[in-house]
């Protein structure tokens, strides 16, 4: 499976201020229910894994992005299944 964004037909390529690029395809690696315990909430929630197919550092830089701050409500061990690396290889 894969997905796009709608391309700019200004700017090739434009990149989006979220760090994706327009007219760019981008394949879907994983969906599934991951477990979250926040201090108000815990349960699961249902995630859906990205790969530029560039696999560069052209990655998604908001909510749930490799440095973003929700992923410390994601216990270690639920991290450690879903196989995500918080590197700039092109996945999130």
């Amino acid at each position: 499976m894969s997905w796009a964004i709608e391309p700019d037909s200004n700017v090739v390529e434009a990149e989006t201020p979220v760090g994706l690029i327009k007219g760019h395809a981008y394949s879907i690696t994983d969906v599934r229910l991951i477990r979250i315990q926040t201090p108000r909430v815990s349960g699961k929630i249902p995630m859906v894994r990205i790969r530029n197919p560039w696999g560069n550092e052209a990655e998604w830089n908001g909510a749930w992005s490799d440095k973003s701050p929700e992923w410390q409500y994601i216990p270690d061990e639920e991290k450690e299944k879903t196989g995500l690396t918080f590197n700039p290889d092109g996945e999130f």
